[in-house]
């Protein structure tokens, strides 16, 4: 929170005790006189506020400022109550994973023992086959040891790989789904058997890092073709692909790089086009922005709100600012049931069913002839009671997946149209635009799906609801989407800017802490 001298703490304190009496809604002159204390403390006062509570600040048609923290106020940070028991599921499900990525683990142990003793007795058979045979030369002979100690070493590697619950790599590449959206993810953990092609796309890395198109080519067709690991498809197979997501912070440098670009303003519309927000919470960001880079709310002489910056210009090295990407150019990652091949789907789910009948066999023996048990009490529970158990549960997670993913896929991709939406709205500057010639803006593209009107519409009527928008019949009875308040935002921020002289010299240096 914004730091203010002690002297005005008991006045912030009473503000905050009055919350409820006045709904929240608070100017600079209700400040003063709820507290007594002179206009410039009170405008301190609601800074501090509006740096620990949310806060939307709205502007009257008389040019007055209005500080909006509702009638019960939210701390900024604190989670409200649904937020409190996602956080609570996404812990219970966590703990689920760990748990039963162990009992993965402990199985594909079992497996690669089992598989371990079949490889090592076909090794001896084969010895033993050739022990006769004196034809070999030493030079084979070395050449025979080289790829033995290789084999093993892959094989010590693929062991260490069990252990590794990690099934995707902190690189990323592009891909494309099947509606023509391309969107960020992982790349995958490869197998130890891959290494001989990666050491070769590595080298290919260096060539193209010069030419980020043809580097980010490279990379999504190296992705497409390395062999994903199939101890990671494995966990992928129960658990799905882990999604790419953003740090928790980008919102924030996105922010701080385009105004240092823009000479220091914003306003709440530019917010909406860099994260997508809905109005409501671009006002709420702008409020926390102000206190996070100590800006300034303002009001222009139109009665347009817009934040002033001027501290951010100050710089002495700016090629180190974050890049600036619009909301519509990072389409939504589809949501992915396993992210492996089909035949890799096919062959993890074979071995499972396998399981799943010869547990299902015991278990049933244990159930009907229980005085005929094959392998004894502990035998059935080893062969049967457990890996049934285990065996469902790793059918049932993907299954109860792809339904809770449903509609998470819908609402992907209607984010996606919303993105295209948007775009078109915000490049025209809010200005109104008939549904026919929106349609055929938004079909422009050549990759992305083809929409219908009907879709358009639908999106539309919640995009409108989102940024303050209407619908309208014009004159000739065609249906118009407007933005005023868009659009007039839009436009007074351009003409401020236009006014303002840039002032990013700092100046010679006049004191240096090393002399």
């Amino acid at each position: 929170m914004q730091n203010i001298p002690a002297s005005l703490q008991p006045s912030l304190e009473t503000v905050e005790n009055n919350f409820s009496r006045t709904s929240g809604r608070l100017t600079q002159a209700d400040v003063a006189a709820l507290t007594g204390i002179n206009i410039r403390d009170a405008k301190d006062i609601l800074e501090a506020l509006m740096a620990k509570y949310d806060c939307r600040l709205q502007v009257t048609e008389n040019g007055d400022l209005i500080y909006n923290f509702g009638s019960s106020p939210h701390r900024r940070g604190e989670p409200t109550w649904a937020e409190f028991w996602a956080k609570v599921q996404k812990q219970l499900w966590g703990i689920f994973v760990y748990l039963f990525k162990i009992w993965i683990a402990v199985t594909l142990v079992v497996y690669f023992i089992v598989f371990l003793v079949i490889l090592i007795a076909m090794i001896i058979a084969m010895f033993a086959a050739n022990s006769s045979s004196d034809s070999s030369s030493s030079s084979s002979s070395s050449s025979s040891s080289s790829s033995g100690d290789g084999f093993f070493k892959i094989l010590g590697e693929l062991f260490i790989s069990i252990f590794d619950w990690k099934t995707s790599r902190s690189t990323y590449h592009y891909s494309t789904d099947k509606r023509g959206y391309d969107y960020k993810e992982y790349d995958s953990r490869t197998s130890p058997l891959d290494k001989i092609k990666n050491n070769k796309k590595n080298n290919v890395d260096t060539q193209y890092r010069d030419n980020y198109d043809d580097y980010e080519a490279m990379r999504a067709k190296a992705a497409s073709k390395s062999n994903k690991d199939f101890i990671a498809a494995v966990y992928d197979f129960v658990f799905g692909p882990l999604r790419l997501a953003p740090h928790p912070l980008t919102n924030e440098k996105e922010l701080a790089a385009y105004l240092r670009r823009q000479k220091g303003v914003v306003v709440v519309p530019e917010l909406v086009a860099l994260a997508g927000w809905t109005s409501e919470q671009a006002e709420n960001f702008f409020s926390q922005s102000i206190a996070r880079f100590d800006g300034e709310a303002k009001i222009s002489e139109n009665n347009i709100l817009y934040g002033d910056f001027y501290n951010l210009t100050r710089s002495a090295d700016k090629s180190k600012d974050g890049k600036v990407v619009w909301y519509w150019n990072e389409y939504e990652p589809p949501y992915k049931l396993t992210g492996n091949g089909v035949w890799t789907n096919i062959g993890i789910g074979f071995l499972n069913a396998f399981n799943l009948s010869f547990a299902l066999f015991f278990t049933l023996e244990a159930i009907f002839e229980p005085n005929n048990l094959s392998f004894g009490v502990l035998g059935t529970y080893l062969l049967g009671y457990v890996p049934l158990v285990f065996s469902i549960i790793f059918f049932g997670v993907p299954i109860l997946r792809w339904i809770q993913l449903l509609p998470k896929r819908m609402k992907a991709r209607q984010e996606n149209i919303r993105k295209r939406l948007l775009k078109v709205i915000y490049e025209r500057e809010g200005r109104a635009i008939q549904a026919k010639i929106l349609l055929d803006e938004v079909n422009k593209a050549n990759k992305e799906e083809k929409l219908d009107q009907s879709t358009v519409e639908s999106v539309m009527n919640r995009l409108l609801a989102d940024i303050g928008g209407e619908a309208i019949l014009n004159e000739k009875q065609e249906l118009t989407y407007r933005f005023d308040r868009w659009q007039d935002e839009i436009q007074e921020v351009k003409k401020i800017r236009l006014q303002i002289k840039p002032d990013e010299d700092l100046g010679q240096i006049v004191l240096d802490s090393s002399d």
